[in-house]
């Protein structure tokens, strides 16, 4: 569905990205882990088609992303930015039909059924309730699941989420995370996910690309992936990994666990 293909991207004749090669599918979370400055938002921006790659492409159902205009993008990809920003005096309702911007017409009107998709999106997220409320007045966790809704309004087959649980508590990490797989496995979306927690990252994932320093240094299911080896080497600090029957790899801090 969404592929990139040697891809090279920089900033300030500075290369960020070097010779990275995924494909995202539907239904699948790819999750994105890496050291602080690996170029996980910048892949982000580049799968989404805010940076052009150096070299290299992206590529969408077979066709480059940047032969494609904005709004068709927007139709195809929905980007749930790290810390988005929220117009403080909007309400949900109001941010979650930002979503809506690509089907508008030139007057920028939402019709009956732009209105339709938003009633269902706080639905499915639970914010119907606070659909009046000041985006200033929510929790964490609630801005969160706004942001989500945003993004789901559009409608795109592709998701594309950028440390959606950065500052959340264990109950709205889980809830977030829950969502999430509910979005891939019920409906079919394919969902690219930056995460820095690991242990998140081994219980959320398909698959995980492990970056360091704007390379991939693995790929694959997470067992594979998240070995004391690669993890030792990606990160500069020994870590031991324990296998859970049901959650997979557990990685925790220090050496081998024997």
């Amino acid at each position: 569905m969404l592929e990139a293909r040697d891809l090279a991207v920089g900033y300030n004749g500075q290369e960020v990205l070097h010779g990275i090669t995924l494909g995202l599918a539907a239904g699948e979370i790819l999750v994105v882990s890496g050291p602080n400055g690996a170029g996980k938002s910048t892949l982000i921006n580049t799968l989404s088609g805010v940076l052009p790659p150096a070299s290299g492409s992206v590529r969408l159902h077979g066709k480059p992303l940047e032969a494609l205009g904005n709004r068709v993008r927007a139709r195809r990809i929905a980007v749930v930015p790290q810390a988005g920003y929220l117009p403080p005096v909007f309400t949900v309702r109001q941010v979650v039909q930002l979503g809506r911007t690509p089907y508008l017409g030139w007057l920028g009107t939402p019709q009956p059924a732009d209105q339709a998709v938003v009633d269902r999106v706080m639905e499915e997220l639970d914010l119907a309730a606070l659909q009046d409320r000041p985006v200033a007045k929510l929790s964490g966790g609630e801005r969160q699941r706004v942001l989500l809704a945003r993004a789901l309004a559009q409608d795109a087959p592709i998701l594309l989420l950028d440390e959606p649980t950065t500052f959340l508590d264990l109950k709205h990490q889980s809830e977030i995370l829950s969502i999430v797989r509910d979005l891939a496995q019920g409906k079919g979306l394919a969902i690219l996910m930056v995460l820095h927690d690991l242990n998140l990252a081994a219980q959320s994932a398909d698959r995980i690309a492990l970056l360091l320093e704007g390379r991939i240094r693995s790929l694959g299911a997470p067992a594979a992936v998240l070995t004391e080896e690669n993890l030792s080497a990606v990160y500069g600090v020994p870590v031991s990994v324990l296998h859970h029957p049901k959650r997979g790899p557990v990685i925790l801090p220090g050496g081998s666990a024997g």
